[in-house]
């Protein structure tokens, strides 16, 4: 099991960014040139397997990072000393600010939490529509 940290999240974000699928040779007018159905269907069997390794470790992240924006939202919620700093019917964003300034580290930790697992959900949800695409495409190739 991988050790998780932010940083670790963002190294997967940016490690498996990188994750595209094969391209084919076409020609000058777009038409597909001669390359080997099993080159072809070798290549996409390699990507899709890529793909699979991705996700798993992108979700493995994601689940990490969501324990982590739990952990952090109750040390959030129990953050004391801000209630002198607003007045009486103060509003959720003055409050938040007055929070800020009492606990600017986890304040900080939270939000770059939040971002990262946002992230991960986009990166997940690209490898499976480029997943399902190639899919499509050795099922062409093979014909089944």
């Amino acid at each position: 099991m991988t050790e998780f940290s932010i940083e670790e999240c963002k190294r997967l974000l940016h490690l498996h960014a990188r994750l595209r699928m094969p391209r084919f040779e076409y020609g000058v007018h777009g038409e597909e040139t001669p390359t080997a159905a099993s080159a072809k269907v070798e290549k996409l069997e390699e990507y899709l397997g890529d793909v699979a390794i991705a996700r798993g470790d992108l979700e493995e992240a994601r689940l990490w990072a969501d324990h982590t924006r739990h952990s952090l939202e109750e040390a959030w919620e129990k953050v004391e000393g801000w209630q002198q700093q607003v007045p009486n019917k103060a509003t959720g964003p003055q409050i938040m600010e007055a929070k800020r300034k009492i606990d600017p580290a986890t304040y900080g930790a939270l939000r770059e939490c939040k971002w990262v697992i946002a992230k991960l959900g986009d990166q997940i949800r690209r490898l499976e529509k480029d997943e399902e695409v190639a899919s499509r495409r050795y099922t062409l190739i093979v014909g089944s």
